[in-house]
């Protein structure tokens, strides 16, 4: 599709002449790319693209280059329309020719625009439509019907890429170079001309515009001429890479692998938030560094630092309009790990997403099992959090472990999330957060442990008696902080010996409440030896102590023993 034309390679030598014997040559679309990227006709290639067609060889790289890179010139039609008279064999190459294309032109991928509606003979009939090309000349092929939806995407694929290709149709012709042309004419002004010329300069800023710059030609703008000529392409470029961070990072780490130059950053975090700076080590021993560029985010001061290096080094003005700093996102919420899934990946998620701070294991290993702790800490509480796993197998145990670590992170989050922020009334005591939670009990452990028991008795029918039913904690849960129960709030100081009448202060149901948001257990209680009420138990699954307040009737506070299994 390029403007200008030659003819090469015209001369009385067969088409086969000039292949090796052996098969070693080089791809086609390889051999041809100097010849049709700018517009020239090779009467050698275009036979072998014709027999190649007709074997069923063409590659879907030696297709793009055959259909939709040659020009207009009539030495090409013939080899063209083999090619395309191939694709009914191949009904799903099309796609795969102009995804290929797509993505190459640094396009967004081919879309494709559908529907369908019911026949009345119970069938559906599918359309789609296809639409391709570069942001600002996006070119909707035909409409094509089939009676699946994939088939009428196949449909609409080979009438683009028939179109795009000229044959049996009037060609399809989308505006700006390929990037065969481009990269082709960028190496050669950038080497021998004083200034891009205005085909090139244009290009280059649509391209710019339309964020398809590829790091490469950036580096070769950057670094590969400082002529005054191409001042404005060149600042163009470094605007694209403010832009499109962490570019800047990746074309100094390209520059300094090319010129054998050490690369360093140093991040230090401040009140007003994160400092960062770049230096370049030359190979003589020559250290220059990029000035200090500090944001609340980490990884945007660290890419304004490497902008600014970067353009200390070409010699051009900082970009003054960086990317916009968005407000912070909300970290996310930690969730339990689906099941079948890996909680060793799950935990390196929230690592990258500073969630938590990279857990440090530590493994103790016995000749029956193999115990696993993971400590890390909860960035948005500071709180420490740690948990275990048992297995025979290390792997297992680590598994088990990061498993537990999620698990504990999670609830700890919801802890947070739900905890209400209440004035302490006077006469309460508050016990201060636990800085560090305890790590979750191995699975299957037996234990006895004392609970207290707030029994809430309340008139129900008699029933015959029955034996007791232990209660029964499916898991054992980690420590949580103490419950806190209010206490009764009274207007005027009652007497030592005088019990406070009933109906004063915080109800029963409303201590129980506050009992259960805090994490307690609450459990049925049957009624035993001839007693004609049942009772509530509320208590902690993790054995610590209830808090020794005084409580609201009809609440009392009594000893019971547990089976866990």
């Amino acid at each position: 599709m390029g403007t200008q034309s030659r003819t090469a390679g015209v001369g009385s030598s067969s088409p086969r002449s000039s292949f090796p014997p052996d098969g070693s040559r080089a791809p086609w679309h390889e051999r041809a790319r100097d010849v049709v990227a700018f517009g020239g006709f090779d009467p050698r290639l275009a036979a072998e693209a014709e027999e190649l067609a007709l074997a069923g060889g063409l590659s879907a790289r030696d297709l793009r280059a055959l259909l939709l890179l040659t020009d207009d010139h009539p030495g090409w039609l013939p080899a063209r329309r083999r090619a395309v008279a191939a694709l009914g064999e191949r009904p799903e190459v099309p796609q795969q020719v102009l995804a290929l294309h797509a993505q190459l032109e640094a396009w967004a991928p081919p879309a494709y625009a559908e529907s369908s509606e019911p026949l009345p003979d119970g069938e559906t009939l599918h359309r789609a439509e296809l639409r391709i090309g570069p942001a600002d000349a996006v070119a909707n092929g035909p409409v094509r019907t089939a009676p699946s939806a994939g088939s009428a995407r196949r449909a609409a694929a080979d009438a683009v890429l028939r179109a795009l290709a000229g044959v049996g149709t009037e060609r399809l012709r989308l505006p700006g170079m390929t990037a065969e042309l481009f990269d082709s004419l960028l190496g050669t002004r950038l080497e021998s001309a004083a200034e891009p010329g205005e085909e090139l300069h244009a290009e280059l800023v649509r391209r710019a515009a339309a964020s398809r710059l590829r790091h490469r030609d950036a580096l070769r703008l950057l670094f590969g001429t400082t002529a005054p000529g191409w001042q404005e392409v060149r600042l163009l470029a470094l605007d694209h890479t403010a832009r499109m961070p962490p570019s800047a990072a990746t074309l100094l780490q390209w520059r300094a692998e090319a010129c054998r130059a050490g690369l360093r950053h140093t991040t230090v975090e401040r009140p007003g938030g994160f400092a960062s700076a770049w230096s370049w080590e030359e190979a003589d021993g020559r250290v220059r560094t990029g000035p200090e560029r500090v944001s609340d985010d980490r990884r945007t001061s660290l890419h304004g630092a490497a902008v600014a290096l970067l353009a200390l080094l070409c010699g051009l003005p900082e970009p003054r309009d960086l990317v916009e700093e968005k407000p912070r996102k909300a970290p996310p919420r930690i969730q339990p790990v689906p099941r079948g899934a890996d909680p060793v990946k799950y935990l390196n998620k929230y690592t990258q997403l500073e969630v938590i701070t990279k857990p440090e294991p530590t493994v103790t290993s016995s000749p029956r099992r193999i115990v696993c702790a993971y400590t890390c800490r909860h960035v948005a509480t500071g709180t420490t959090v740690r948990a275990t796993g048992t297995a025979r197998v290390k792997g297992d145990a680590r598994r088990e472990a990061a498993a537990a670590l999620i698990e504990e992170l999670a609830r700890l989050e919801a802890e947070t999330a739900r905890r209400p922020e209440r004035p302490v009334r006077e006469g309460r005591s508050v016990r201060p957060e636990q800085s560090v939670r305890q790590e979750q009990p191995a699975r299957g452990e037996r234990s006895v442990r004392q609970e207290q028991l707030v029994r809430s008795e309340r008139s129900a029918p008699p029933v015959p008696p029955r034996p007791a039913v232990p209660v029964v904690i499916p898991r054992p849960r980690p420590a949580r902080p103490a419950v806190v129960l209010p206490a009764p709030r009274t207007e005027t100081p009652a007497p030592p010996d005088v019990p406070e009448p009933p109906g004063e202060g915080l109800s029963a149901g409303a201590v129980a409440g506050e009992a259960l948001a805090a994490g307690c257990a609450l459990s049925l209680v049957p009624p035993t030896g001839g007693e004609p009420v049942a009772g509530m138990l509320l208590y902690r699954a993790d054995g610590a102590p209830m808090p020794g307040v005084p409580l609201p009737a009809p609440l009392t506070a009594t000893v019971r023993r547990l089976v866990v299994p």
